[in-house]
């Protein structure tokens, strides 16, 4: 019987297990603006990102120098 169920689960559960999901296309390329402005926003967000990664490991840096001054 546990059988039977178990090759009926089988059999019905296989149609289902063949589905792929698409992926949507992705465009990675570089276009020319009109505006200076979504260019210049792009550089500004991109100098935040690199200041916000690298703050960490400056201050742990400046911390390090600040002991051995002090001391």
């Amino acid at each position: 019987m546990f059988a039977a169920l178990a090759g009926l689960f089988v059999f019905l559960g296989a149609s289902h297990a063949f589905a792929q999901v698409t992926l949507p296309s992705v465009n990675l390329g570089f276009k020319t603006t009109d505006k200076p402005d979504e260019v210049v926003n792009a550089v500004k967000i991109l100098m935040i990102m690199t200041v916000l990664t690298l703050a960490p490991a400056i201050l742990i840096m400046m911390t390090g120098f600040t002991r051995i001054i002090v001391v």
